[in-house]
């Protein structure tokens, strides 16, 4: 049984926290996804409770009192399918992808409904809000519509290719006037944003991977795509010829800008980190690092390359000395769980699942530690002044 909540809280402000404020949630299965807005956090959850008649839906709070301002329920044809997810802030509305029914979109201020639109199919990949135009995508459907009114802008039925496998779409990227859809078995879809009209498809080449991997564009630079698979692999593709420029197996991708591309090859200590220029794709430097790094995620300022990984270790490098890992301006063993590093402002954060809180300044002064005793869920918050970390049931909030 699944729900969808939209929260706002009242936080306590501190500069250098010793603790934060836990956030419960009475009769709360599951946080599934949790957003920011001006003055809310908003926050998609999954109820099992029988002193309740809610099922799923969306709730908000007041920011300064904690009062519940409006509950709106999402019970349409089938409570247990029609769970709200992806839940995003734009304009003073709230939008959420209810699974197995439509999109959503509600009044911030008072919950009312301001439209649903009903899309076939079950609603996989984010949605996408740009210059008041909404995007999504189904197992069956691609949609453009008006993101006031719900209105369509045009939408596409994902017809199967010529070799008959439907191929959904799972994740979709727009760039310019180009909305890319990749779908499993794996294929990628090049679609005109303005008018939806299909302007190319790849099913085979480049895709040298199992048959029920997903293809994802994580980055476009002046027309260089990079695209990954659940491999792992990576293809760069120029979009104007569909041409591949670059193919690295067995890497992930960790980071990247405009300036430089980072890469990561879990299984070869040979080549462990790579530095790769955006548009050509091509290897420019490696680092071997003498100490073995299992590395979950990186996030990256204009100087510092920050690390996470999955036995509990915290790195920070600096991006102007590439020369190995070893050697790293600060290392933390903050726990024995993967962590998740976000930077927000002038401060970096690296949170464990199992409940431990450790930030440091982007200057690498003013460092605290909260060890909560929780167990910590996706997605870690932050907005420049205030950390929200979610749990199974609650909401843990620091203020700094």
């Amino acid at each position: 049984m699944k729900r969808s909540v939209i929260l706002v809280l009242l936080l306590f402000c501190a500069s250098y926290p010793q603790t934060g404020t836990e956030i419960r949630l009475p009769g709360v299965d599951e946080i599934v996804d949790i957003n920011l807005g001006e003055e809310s956090v908003f926050a998609c959850v999954q109820y099992r409770d029988a002193e309740t008649d809610r099922i799923n839906g969306i709730i908000a709070l007041d920011v300064e009192t904690g009062e519940e301002l409006w509950f709106h329920g999402t019970d349409y044809d089938d409570y247990l399918s029609t769970v709200p997810h992806d839940v995003q802030f734009h304009d003073n509305k709230v939008y959420a992808a209810v699974s197995h029914y439509g999109i959503l979109c509600l009044d911030a201020r008072s919950g009312t409904e301001i439209f649903i639109r009903e899309i076939t199919g079950d609603i996989i990949a984010p949605i996408i809000i740009d210059n008041d135009v909404l995007y999504a995508a189904s197992t069956s459907e691609l949609v453009a519509m008006d993101a006031n009114t719900g209105e369509d802008a045009w939408n596409l039925i994902m017809e199967p290719c010529e070799d008959g496998i439907p191929r959904p779409v799972s994740h979709i990227y727009l760039h310019d006037d180009m909305l890319l859809a990749g779908s499993i078995y794996p294929s990628l879809r090049c679609v005109d944003s303005r008018t939806g009209r299909l302007l190319w498809i790849t099913t085979e080449d480049p895709w040298v991977c199992e048959s029920s991997s997903w293809v994802e564009v994580i980055e476009v630079f002046d027309n260089t795509a990079y695209i990954k698979t659940s491999s792992p692999e990576l293809t760069i593709m120029d979009l104007n010829s569909q041409d591949v420029i670059a193919f690295h197996k067995n890497c992930i991708y960790l980071a990247g800008d405009e300036e430089w591309i980072y890469l990561y090859y879990p299984e070869d200590v040979e080549s462990l980190i790579c530095l790769v220029e955006p548009e050509s794709g091509l290897i420019t430097d490696r680092v071997v690092p003498d100490i073995q790094i299992d590395i979950k995620e990186m996030e990256f300022t204009q100087d510092l390359l920050c690390f996470g990984s999955w036995d509990g270790q915290f790195w920070i490098h600096p991006r102007n000395n590439f020369n190995g890992l070893s050697n790293c301006t600060f290392v933390r063993q903050i726990s024995e769980e993967d962590i998740e590093v976000e930077i927000s402002g002038e401060r970096i954060f690296a949170v464990s699942e199992d409940g431990i809180v450790f930030s440091i300044s982007t200057q690498l002064e003013d460092e605290w530690i909260i060890e909560t005793g929780l167990e910590f869920e996706d997605p870690l918050l932050v907005d420049g002044a205030r950390c929200i970390i979610p749990t199974a049931n609650s909401l843990y909030v620091i203020d700094y």
